[in-house]
């Protein structure tokens, strides 16, 4: 929780998007409740946090932005399981991030922007 993001984003990045919109949630699931039984809002309160993960997720390597998993369990059932659009990251990749972070933080930027598909350097860098 003390951590500081240098790069944007912050702590418990899915916790505070639930909180500020689980009314709203709730609302669409009771609306939908007689329909489908719910299924429609559930299915879209797990994108809709999946896509807050894209605004809100730390961002200093960029690998936890496009991680969201949003899927919907119904009486034990998977009943919605769309996959991250970046994989989750392996055992030897994570023990990989942890060794970067003692870089300098022009590497470590540097690093950022090619993850990120970045086709042209940051505009502080481009020639003149």
């Amino acid at each position: 929780m003390e951590l500081k993001h240098p790069r944007g984003g912050k702590a418990k990045y899915l916790e505070q998007p639930l909180y500020d919109n689980y009314s709203s949630y709730l609302r669409n699931y009771a609306a939908n409740m007689l329909r489908d039984g719910g299924r429609s809002s559930m299915k879209n309160a797990a994108e809709h946090l999946s896509d807050q993960v894209e605004i809100t997720a730390p961002r200093e390597f960029g690998d936890l932005l496009r991680s969201g998993h949003p899927s919907v369990t119904q009486a034990g059932r998977v009943i919605y399981d769309r996959p991250p659009k970046q994989h989750r990251l392996s055992e030897s990749e994570l023990r990989a991030k942890a060794r970067l972070r003692h870089l300098p933080p022009e590497l470590i930027g540097w690093i950022w922007w090619h993850v990120m598909h970045k086709q042209e350097p940051p505009p502080h860098l481009k020639r003149r």
